[in-house]
């Protein structure tokens, strides 16, 4: 039962940990950073106040609004696993 409970207990702690790294063709990571400040004013509530579980709901519905003005805007992501401190990040182009 104990065993249980420590699994259980890491796979919550890394199972939410997810980052997109976002990448367009000819892009820089300025380019990238200005499209994500865009794209976050767009995505925000006009009023933004929250209590209890409805914070975390709302907190992924705005997330989820990013991710989708991103793609709108040619921008391709792709989820990892990991640590990181922000959910989007730039990766560039690879060659």
């Amino acid at each position: 039962m104990r065993s249980t409970l420590v699994a259980l207990l890491l796979l919550a702690i890394t199972g939410g940990c997810r980052t997109v790294r976002w990448n367009r063709p000819g892009a820089s990571e300025q380019d990238f950073y200005r499209q994500l400040r865009q794209c976050e004013q767009e995505a925000q509530p006009k009023f933004n106040f929250c209590w209890g579980a409805y914070c975390d709901a709302q907190a992924a519905e705005l997330r989820h609004r990013i991710d989708l003005c991103l793609r709108s805007n040619g921008w391709s992501g792709r989820t990892t696993r990991g640590f990181s401190t922000t959910a989007f990040s730039f990766e560039g182009s690879e060659g």
